[in-house]
Formats: C-alpha cells, structure tokens, sequence
C-alpha cells in the first residue's frame, strides 16, 4: 500500500493501477494536496433533477513548496524529452520502467488534470524487450518508448478542457529559470556552482503489446477517461 509504513513501495514492489498513480501525481499538480479518486461529479436526470453525489475528500499530504521544488525537476522531463521540446501547456512527470521490462508508464500532468499511461506484459512478468509492435522492433524498451508518447497524445487533447496554468514557482529554489536544462549537462546550477545529475534520458521509455491509462481531476479527485488499449495494471515506476 502506499503508506511510508512499508517503504518498499518506492521500488515497485506492490501493484498498483494507473487511477492509483495518476490520483498520487494529481498532489504534485495541486500543490501537495490529494484527493480521493471519485467516479461521479455530478448527476442529472432527463427532467433536469440533480442529485447528492459524494463530496470531494482531499487532504494536504505535502507542502507546497516541496511541491514547487519537485516540479522544478518533472517539468523538465515531460516538457523536454515527452513533448520534445515544445510543451502545448506547462507539463510535468516522470517515466517508470520495473526490473524485468514488463511494466512500462508514464505518469504526468497539468495544473488542471493528471493522468497515468501503462504499457507492457498485462498476463505475466515477460520482458517487453525485443517485441515487434505494429511493425517496429524495440531491442530496449522503458517507459519512454511507448508510454511516455501515449501519454503525450492523450494530453494534448484532454488537458486543454482543464486548467493550464504554469506550477507555482517555490521561494526557495536555486534556479532562476527552472526550465533551464543546462544544470543536466554540467552546465551549473543559477548561482554558476557546480552541475548536478544527468537528466532523465532514453534509457527509460517504452511502449508495447497493451496500453492503459487514466487520470483524476487535481482539485476534487475526479476521474478522467484514459486512452489505450489491452491495458492492465503490474508493477510500478521502479527508477
């Protein structure tokens, strides 16, 4: 479960769904706060009738500003490597790949909605490498190969009905430009000391045979549709 009580969740040793995931991410999206996934917002009959749905259940889980500093790192893996550059809307998120290449994801959002895309083996622990999918054969596959793409697609049309605001900034952070990748290539950090970690890069993403993704709305837990295919849920991000 995820609980810091069992801290080995971080390593992708409990199954989890791509609603469970994208609800989780949906707190980096609302500045630390989690709602509850729910699957009904609203009901209305056909005589204009509304009825009493559960309400929103949320909790602030994290501070914001730690948020704001995370995000100073995600955004720079879903704006540069996913959307190669040229981000639609300010994005962030991460790949995830597990140890025997069967589970791929990509988790992401916006400041408005978060959704989580899986590809891999959905009936066993088979390694997604060396698959021919739709005439293309991957020798590697991780999170970036298909999933993170997929993701992308589905954004680009579903994100625009929310919020696309950019991430709030955080008043302690050390960059002037939070979207200057020079700090990846040994470039230095704001202050011109030091460079700091090699970014996330192509040894993490893939797609494959299935894909499933979902999503949760960031200010009340909403659900939102996910596009795929023979998705299942195995394994999480493991990187």
């Amino acid at each position: 479960m995820l609980s810091p009580e069992h801290p080995s969740f971080i390593l992708g040793a409990y199954n989890f769904a791509p609603m469970t995931q994208a609800a989780a991410y949906a707190a980096f999206a609302n500045e630390g706060e989690y709602c509850r996934p729910r699957a009904l917002l609203e009901v209305e009959d056909a005589n204009g009738n509304s009825y009493d749905v559960p309400p929103s259940d949320c909790e602030q889980v994290l501070e914001s500003d730690t948020v704001a500093q995370l995000n100073d790192t995600l955004i720079n893996i879903a704006e540069e490597q996913v959307a190669d550059g040229n981000p639609e809307f300010p994005m962030a998120g991460k790949t995830g790949t597990n140890d025997t290449t069967s589970s791929t994801w990509f988790i992401g959002y916006s400041s408005g909605v978060s959704t989580a895309a899986w590809v891999g083996s959905y009936t066993d622990m088979q390694s997604m490498r060396n698959r021919t999918i739709n005439g293309t054969q991957y020798e590697e596959f991780f999170g970036s190969t298909l999933a993170g793409p997929m993701w992308h697609d589905y954004m680009t049309k579903a994100a625009p009905n929310y919020s696309t605001d950019d991430f709030p900034e955080s008043d302690d952070s050390p960059f002037d430009d939070r979207r200057d990748t020079s700090r990846y290539n040994g470039g230095g950090s704001s202050d011109g000391e030091g460079g700091g970690d090699q970014s996330e890069d192509d040894s993490d993403g893939g797609d494959s045979d299935g894909g499933n993704s979902d999503g949760g709305g960031t200010g009340d837990g909403g659900a939102e549709g996910g596009a795929g295919g023979d998705g299942g849920t195995e394994g999480g991000p493991n990187d």
